[in-house]
């Protein structure tokens, strides 16, 4: 069953080149075998980082990752039919508890290699809503967020 076009597939050699990032992503184990060319296309894992700057208080927006992994700037893979617009917005809503507008890019990093590629664009944003307060409850997506200073 492929979640990106809701297909079955009973033969992975059967799933086609716009599903191979897909692939890649539940079965890591086949990365290394895999190569791929002009023809059957680069799979390709792509990332949104979100940085964030209060209006008025002038701190980043940093969140606490679960499992003893420190404190980073809200982000995430891009889903499956999303942009790294929308992943952008919803990977902020759903680690930091900020709904944001995103203001620009600042940076877009591509790399690849035989088996792959990867993709990141970080953009700059700001809250909506500027007395919105971010999220205190942990849950799978972070212990929670914070307003930070660089100092």
């Amino acid at each position: 069953f492929c979640p990106c076009c809701v297909t079955t597939a009973t033969v992975i050699i059967d799933i086609d080149a716009s599903h191979l990032s897909l692939l890649i992503h539940f079965l890591p184990s086949t990365r290394v075998a895999m190569t791929w060319n002009r023809k059957t296309g680069c799979p390709i894992h792509c990332f949104s980082l979100v940085v964030c700057r209060h209006p008025d208080t002038k701190k980043w927006l940093a969140v606490q990752e679960t499992k003893n992994r420190g404190w980073w700037l809200p982000g995430g893979f891009v889903e499956c039919g999303d942009d790294h617009f929308r992943a952008a917005v919803r990977e902020t809503t759903e680690e930091a508890g900020i709904d944001v507008d995103l203001k620009g890019i600042l940076r877009v990093e591509n790399s690849m290699n035989r088996t792959g590629g990867r993709q990141r664009v970080i953009f700059y944003a700001e809250p909506k809503d500027s007395l919105q307060v971010p999220k205190q409850t942990p849950d799978k997506e972070s212990m929670g967020a914070a307003w930070l200073t660089t100092q």
